[in-house]
């Protein structure tokens, strides 16, 4: 993953947990990261409309 990136320009996010590239000419943003990256993102992004609805996170 990081090979790739970095041979197309690719920044390091902020958390070193992937790689992200915004193109201008097409208004275009692509983010590499893994499986459990998204997957924890995902999590806590949603964790307080999961609480304000009174349902378990699984």
């Amino acid at each position: 993953m990081k090979e790739v990136a970095l041979n197309w320009d690719f920044m390091p996010t902020p958390d070193g947990a992937g790689y992200f590239r915004f193109y201008n000419q097409v208004n275009c943003y692509i983010e590499i990261l893994s499986y459990d990256k998204m997957l924890d993102d995902a999590k806590k992004r949603n964790r307080a409309f999961f609480e304000k609805l009174q349902l378990p996170m699984l």
